[in-house]
C-alpha cells in the first residue's frame, strides 16, 4: 500500500482546503496513504514555517500525490523539486486514483 504525500498550491488559493480535503478522501478511497500538510500545518504560522514543517514530513515519503495545478506556487514547485531530487515516484492524484492496484 502507497504512503503518499499531497502536493498542492495554498497560498492565494481561497479553496485550498476544500481542494486537499477532496483528494484526500479520492486516494483514501482507493486505498491509499495519505499525508496532507492542511492536516499538520498551523494557519497562522508563516510561509517559512510551514514549509519546514511540510519537508520533515515530505522527506520520510517514497511518493507524491500531485493537487494541479501548481505552476503558480512556491511552496508547491518547491515540494515537488524535492520529491524528484530524493527520486519519489510522482504523479497527479488523477493518475493515482486512475491506477488498478
Amino acid at each position: 500500500m502507497k504512503d503518499l504525500y499531497l502536493i498542492g498550491a495554498v497560498s492565494g488559493v481561497e479553496d485550498y482546503k476544500q481542494r486537499f480535503q477532496e483528494a484526500l478522501i479520492k486516494l483514501i478511497k482507493k486505498g491509499y496513504i495519505v499525508t496532507s500538510p492542511t492536516v499538520f500545518c498551523n494557519e497562522r504560522w508563516s510561509w517559512a514555517e510551514s514549509m519546514k514543517a511540510c519537508i520533515k514530513v515530505l522527506i520520510t515519503k517514497k511518493a507524491v500525490a500531485v493537487i494541479e495545478p501548481i505552476e503558480n506556487s512556491k511552496g508547491a514547485q518547491l515540494e515537488l523539486t524535492i520529491a524528484r531530487a530524493f527520486g519519489m515516484e510522482i504523479k497527479t492524484v488523477e493518475e493515482w486514483v486512475g491506477e488498478i492496484k
